[in-house]
Order: structure tokens, then sequence, then C-alpha cells
């Protein structure tokens, strides 16, 4: 994959992937995206910050895109305070196969 059709599958992801949640404590909060980068290895990562708003244990983040449908689910055993925040991340790899 070129460098201009990588960029252009990372546009496209940014403007699907809107914004996501977590429940932390057994409280769901929804929030922005953090950052949205490109790593090493064409690896796209998508962060949330689970952000001093909640403490206990991070149990499920998701990803949502523009249409309001959960676009990745992950189960988490975060343990997080109510003075901290824990990023959360979401990877994959992008590559012709």
């Amino acid at each position: 994959m070129t460098p201009s059709a990588l960029n252009k599958v990372i546009k496209f992801i940014k403007r699907e992937v809107i914004y996501g949640k977590y429940i932390a404590g057994g409280k769901t909060y929804k929030v922005p995206l953090h950052k949205v980068e490109v790593e090493a290895n064409n690896r796209l990562a998508i962060y949330l910050l689970a952000d001093h708003k909640a403490a206990g244990t991070v149990t499920r983040a998701q990803l949502y895109d523009i249409e309001q449908d959960i676009w990745d689910d992950k189960t988490l055993n975060m343990v997080k305070t109510d003075i901290q925040g824990v990023l959360i991340k979401f990877a994959y790899e992008i590559k012709e196969v």
C-alpha cells in the first residue's frame, strides 16, 4: 500500500469513527476520540481518555461510527482512581494481504 493510499484509509476512518464509550466502576462514559495516529509498520491507533471523572475498574471500551453503530468493542480490566487519567488504545494493522 502506498503512503498516499494509507493516508486515505486513515482519513476515512477518522471521518467514520467519531466517539467512544467506556465503562468504569459500573458507569458508562461517552467521550470524544482523544487521539488518532499512525504508528510504525502502518498501525493505526485510536485512543480514548478515561479522565479524572471516572473511578473504578474500566471493564469495557467501545468505538462508535457516524451512524451510531459500534465500530469496535473490547473487554478490559484496568483499575483507575479519580485523580488519574488512563488512555485506552485500539490498534489496527493496515496492510495488503
